[in-house]
This record gives structure tokens, sequence and C-alpha cells, in this order.
């Protein structure tokens, strides 16, 4: 035990130890020693030792947030300089482009073309293919008309029905009267020749 002769001689001296404890504290520490191993260092990634201190750092394709020690993915696609003509789409600071359904990537990286779905060979139809984004459909050439089937063509008449049914097409109603007349004046034609004969 201190006896009280003995507190009463150090009470001088110390603020001198206490002065002496602080600065040994706060001298740095001897190199060689890893700071992020010395104390919790708090960093979401990676802690870099420095010869007093440490400090955060992130991964690839991350940044370090307003706290120093955590970190939020990096958007390469925010900042709009992609060039990715559908989408782009951002991984760990780089990005990449993508082409929406129906189309596909060219060799730029960057554009998009549509695929042509009749360069496939598969679409049977009988007279024309026309692609179209996520798909195909036929279509007849002028004077033909797309069957049930999608596929195959089947020609039209004058009378707007088929082929086959030209020879049942009903006569219009005009065409009637004009055969009509066209009759007549034949008959009146024969009937003056008679006359101009029996004249002779």
């Amino acid at each position: 035990m201190w006896s009280h002769r003995a507190m009463m001689k150090l009470l001088p001296v110390a603020p001198l130890l206490l002065l002496l404890l602080t600065t040994l504290e706060a001298r740095p520490k001897p190199e060689g020693v890893d700071m992020c191993m010395e104390q919790e260092h708090g960093c979401q990634h990676s802690c870099v030792s420095t010869p007093s201190s440490f400090y955060c750092e992130c991964n690839p394709g991350y940044r370090l947030n307003m706290d120093g020690k955590t970190c939020s993915p990096i958007d390469a696609c925010a900042d709009g300089r992609h060039g990715c003509q559908h989408q782009c789409v951002s991984a760990r600071g780089s990005y990449s482009c993508r082409c929406r359904a129906g189309y596909y990537l060219n060799q730029d990286k960057r554009t998009c073309s549509m695929i042509d779905y009749c360069s496939f060979g598969n679409h049977s139809c009988q007279h024309e293919c026309v692609s179209i984004p996520n798909g195909h459909y036929c279509r007849c050439r002028s004077g033909f008309t797309l069957q049930p089937d999608a596929r195959s063509c089947r020609g039209m008449s004058q009378c707007g029905g088929t082929a086959d049914t030209f020879m049942s097409c009903p006569v219009p109603r005009g065409s009637v009267s004009l055969a009509r007349a066209l009759a007549q004046m034949t008959a009146r034609l024969e009937d003056l020749e008679k006359q101009i004969a029996n004249k002779k």
C-alpha cells in the first residue's frame, strides 16, 4: 500500500506522467505495423494501412460513400454516354448493350438490327414472307388472296371471287340492259339490210 507521504510526493509529477502517456500514444506506429489490424476499421470492402492511420477502399466497379467506409456500385449507364441503341446494362463499373426482343446486337456492340425470320427458310409462304419483330407473316401477290391457313394464296377472278368461280360469275345489272340494247340494234340492222335488198 502506498503511504500518505508517498502519495503526496507523486502528486506534483502526475500531470507530467499523463502527458508522457498521451505523447507515446499519439506517436506514429513503427513501420510494418498494420493499422487495420490494430483497431476496428469498419471498411465494407478493403482497409489500407498507413504509417499512422488507415483508409477504406472499394472493389473495382464500386465507389466510396460519404461515410468513408461503405461502398455503392457504379452505374456506368447513368451518364448517358454509353451509345446503346436500345438498352444499357450496368455491371461493376462497366456496361454492355442489349437489344429488345426480335433484334440482334451488331458487331459494333451498340446498334441493333431486326432479325430476318424469313431468312431461316421455314416460313412455308407460297408467295412472299414479311419479317416483323418476333416473327413473320405471309403475303400474296396482287390478284391473289391469302387463304385461312395463312400461307397459301388463291387467284382472284374479275368478278371478285376466286379463279374457279369465274364461269359462275354473275353478270352485273347494268350489263343486262346493255346486252339487250345491242341485240335490238342488231335486229334493226338486219331489218334494214332486208329492206334494202328487197328494193333492189
